[in-house]
Parts: structure tokens; C-alpha cells; sequence
């Protein structure tokens, strides 16, 4: 028998799997072409649309948590480069790294040692310091 946080457990699990099955089957009813004009229009190519939407919506979830805490928005990356936050998210969401960043999320978050694994880790430096730079609107 299950406790109850087993079970919740459990629910969630079979919840983002069920997800995970839509978001494939959706991309594969598409024609082949219109996955590559997708995937082309997003800077890609269609197996690497497939891989990222097989990731899940929250794939990124990391970066917009690190963001906050560098003081850096969506539209702070905007302005330093337009496209860039495609690439930071694209980036984010195939790094191998995910276990280490969300422990070093939640159990201490300012320690810059996430510079050391991240591969976004000099882009959003320069973003950092590159973004007063810019008037902001």
C-alpha cells in the first residue's frame, strides 16, 4: 500500500508522462516538411524540435530561476541580442546538468560555483554586464 505522499507521487509522475506522450504525438501528426519549417522558423532543425518538445514545457524552468536571481529579464537579453533567449532556453533545456543545477537552486542559490557547470554561465555574464549598457524602455 501507498502512504499518501507516495501516492501524490506516483499521480504526478503518471501526469507528466501522459503530457509527455501528447506533446510527441502532436509534433508527429504534423507532416514532415511542416516540422521543418517549424523548427526553421525557431533557428532549427526538425529532429532538434522533436528532442526539445519531448523535453516538456519547464525544460528551461532553471534559467528563468537564475535569471531572477542575476537580476536579468527576458527583455534585459532582448535588448543585448535579439534571439538570444531562444538560445539561452534551447541551451538550458538539453544541458546534462539538470540535477546538480536544481540542487544548487534550492540549497544555495548565490554560490557562484553554477559558473563552473552551467553552459550559459558566460553567456548570461555578459548579459549581466552588457545590459546596462542599454537604455531600458
Amino acid at each position: 500500500m501507498f502512504t499518501p505522499k507516495e501516492s501524490a507521487r506516483a499521480t504526478s509522475y503518471l501526469s507528466r508522462l501522459r503530457q509527455w506522450w501528447r506533446r510527441r504525438r502532436e509534433l508527429e501528426t504534423l507532416d514532415r516538411c511542416e516540422v521543418e519549417r517549424i523548427a526553421g522558423d525557431l533557428g532549427m532543425m526538425g529532429p532538434e524540435l522533436r528532442a526539445l518538445a519531448a523535453r516538456g514545457p519547464h525544460a528551461a524552468d532553471q534559467l528563468r530561476e537564475r535569471m531572477h536571481l542575476l537580476g536579468i529579464t527576458a527583455g534585459d537579453v532582448d535588448r543585448v541580442g535579439p534571439g538570444l533567449m531562444s538560445d539561452l532556453q534551447r541551451t538550458c533545456s538539453r544541458c546534462a546538468h539538470k540535477a546538480t543545477c536544481n540542487w544548487d537552486l534550492a540549497t544555495h542559490p548565490r554560490d557562484p560555483s553554477w559558473g563552473g557547470y552551467c553552459p550559459n554561465a558566460s553567456t548570461l555574464t555578459l548579459v549581466r554586464s552588457a545590459m546596462h549598457h542599454f537604455p531600458t524602455p
